[in-house]
């Protein structure tokens, strides 16, 4: 019995467990992506969040233009619903990049 309870313990572990830089790397480009989102949400246009982000950031400007392929909720929590899974959303592909 405790060989599955093991087995299953090491089925949940990632191979290779991120470092806290990943982590904050992480969890800045969701904060980014959440502001993102946040905009999207309260009818800012997509060509006054273009404007405010440099050239070469391309990472950002493919954030707005997923952001923006989605819907916009009108109740607030729709609303914050769609800023939280874009969030972690974001978060989790950077992660999942860093294994």
């Amino acid at each position: 019995m405790w060989k599955v309870v093991a087995l299953l313990g090491l089925m949940g572990t990632p191979a290779v467990a991120q470092t806290d830089q990943d982590v904050e790397f992480c969890t800045g480009y969701g904060t980014l992506a959440a502001d993102i989102m946040t905009h999207r949400q309260n009818g800012t246009p997509i060509s006054t969040i273009l404007a405010v982000i440099n050239e070469d950031e391309t990472e950002a400007k493919a954030m707005v233009m997923e952001a923006f392929g989605g819907p916009q909720f009108q109740s607030p929590s729709g609303k914050q619903r769609a800023v939280d899974n874009f969030r972690n959303d974001i978060e989790l592909r950077c992660l999942q990049s860093r294994i």
